[in-house]
């Protein structure tokens, strides 16, 4: 499996989650695809060509907040929440100039790098309470926006 430029590294103490490293695409004659990628069994069909174009471009670190924000998207709702984590790690690796000149873009990215956390958190028994129910799809009733504060 290739891998990207983003290193696996942990947060901090407080919060303990790893990130994994970014899945990178091969270069196809039709454009990026991620044969022979950890990915390309579980993302959907429909869905590969879109994350494999994107997964691009967070690659080369261009400083494009859409691009780092669909492909958290994306990556999300095929089940793949360590990478959609790194995705949005992916934007903060970026120079602070970058990230300061699309302020909104990147707050809405660190709410979302801070949901992640929250249920990778809770799924691998950090968070500890009664709110989160095994076999809920993240981001509804069974994790509250509460249990999520906004920088």
């Amino acid at each position: 499996m290739k891998l990207g430029f983003l290193q696996a590294f942990t947060v901090d103490e407080q919060d303990p989650v790893a990130v994994e490293p970014l899945v990178t695409p091969e270069a196809d004659i039709d454009g990026w695809t991620l044969e022979d990628t950890a990915l390309a069994r579980v993302i959907k069909p429909s869905d590969r060509r879109e994350l494999a174009t994107l997964l691009h471009c967070l690659s080369l670190r261009l400083p494009t907040p859409w691009a780092y924000e669909r492909s958290a998207q994306l990556l999300e709702a095929n089940g793949q929440l360590r990478q959609a984590l790194a995705a949005c790690e992916a934007w903060f690796a970026l120079p602070e100039e970058t990230r300061s000149q699309r302020a909104t873009q990147t707050r809405r990215l660190d709410r979302h790098r801070q949901r992640l956390r929250g249920i990778l958190n809770a799924r691998q028994g950090r968070a500890g309470d009664s709110e989160v129910r095994a076999g809920t799809v993240p981001g509804h009733a069974a994790y509250p926006r509460s249990a999520f504060p906004r920088p």
